[in-house]
């Protein structure tokens, strides 16, 4: 559960994919290189020796009919932004702070502006964390749910 709920909180998918191996469990990460390389995008030789090592395990994921692999999405910005909101609303009991998280959500660029916020008030900096984390959590399960996979 914890390498999944990592694995949707991954903000940048450019450098590499995330599949969930049904049959085992498993997250595995492959480099963009590599399903370039599956794909027929590119060649062997870029990549770099440790990353050849993926390659078959690359080419089951590209082969799989059987809905082995499922591709691990990466958490909207919408979940994210309203996890925000729902934050400030119901945990942030200090008026100044809460002041400036409405502040920030209405920024260029919120996400990372209201963690910046968040840095010079500690107590409510690891609430934030065990907020999200909670609310990552169910987010996995009812995707798990979606697929028709139960947790053990």
């Amino acid at each position: 559960m914890e390498s999944l709920i990592e694995s949707f909180s991954l903000e940048d998918l450019e450098l590499f994919k995330e599949y969930l191996d049904c049959h085992t469990g498993h997250v595995i990460n492959i480099p963009t290189d590599v399903l370039k390389v599956t794909e027929g995008e590119a060649e062997i030789e870029i990549l770099d020796d440790w990353m050849i090592d993926l390659v078959s395990e690359a080419e089951a994921i590209n082969k799989d009919t059987e809905h082995r692999f499922l591709a691990i999405p990466m958490v909207e910005t919408k979940f994210i932004l309203d996890l925000m909101v729902d934050f400030t609303n119901e945990i942030v009991r200090n008026d100044k702070l809460e002041d400036k998280l409405r502040y920030t959500l209405n920024t260029s660029n919120p996400i990372k502006n209201f963690r910046d916020a968040l840095r010079d008030f500690q107590r409510e900096l690891d609430q934030w964390y065990t907020y999200e984390d909670g609310k990552t959590k169910e987010y996995v399960i009812q995707w798990l749910e979606e697929h028709d996979i139960e947790l053990e």
